[in-house]
């Protein structure tokens, strides 16, 4: 069993293991674990829209969906950076939050794995609804993490703060995306 797969089984446990093992990061680890959300995002995206992949296809989508991922860096950052109680260094502590991608990996591969084996798309409500696993899947993750490594009391806390970060920008890109808030607001009819 990999790291990751236990880590996403068995995260308080893990965590208190992976900080003990290193309280030091590593650059690369990091950049590999950002590396590999963006092979994720591009090979689910590609399929989902395209039906097919390709290696050409994939980095740029990749590339394209980067951003998602500097989301996600500005949501670990809003509480790693902060946390004074941390048992490694802020590095490490990225590297063991990037570390925790087993939910979502696993949700972006369904689509191109059902694809491969069935030859056509997850249907679109279907495959939104199959993300609410990930997303709880993911605060139980961040709950151990925030207690384990970052050394919080209330890591429940910790866990709000970073999903009201990573969702709140999510949704304003969103908003950006379709012609502002006024544009948002008004289809919702308010």
């Amino acid at each position: 069993m990999t790291t990751d797969v236990e880590l996403a089984l068995s995260p308080a446990v893990t965590y208190e293991r992976l900080a003990r093992a290193r309280a030091s990061g590593d650059a690369a680890a990091v950049a590999g674990r950002l590396a590999l959300a963006l092979l994720l995002i591009g090979t689910s995206v590609a399929v989902a829209a395209t039906d097919r992949v390709s290696l050409e296809l994939v980095v740029t989508i990749g590339l394209s969906w980067s951003f998602a991922v500097a989301v996600q860096a500005v949501a670990a950052a809003a509480v790693i950076l902060p946390a004074r109680a941390r048992t490694v260094t802020a590095l490490r502590a990225f590297e063991l939050w990037f570390q925790a991608h087993v939910p979502w990996s696993l949700w972006f591969l369904l689509s191109p794995m059902f694809f491969a084996i069935v030859g056509f798309r997850i249907p679109d409500k279907i495959l939104i609804a199959t993300a609410l696993v990930p997303l709880v899947w993911t605060g139980v993750l961040l709950n151990a993490f925030a207690r384990r490594v970052l050394g919080s009391p209330r890591p429940a806390v910790v866990t709000a703060v970073h999903q009201a970060v990573l969702w709140g920008l999510a949704l304003c890109y969103a908003a950006f995306a379709i012609g502002g808030w006024d544009r948002v607001l008004d289809e919702i009819g308010l």
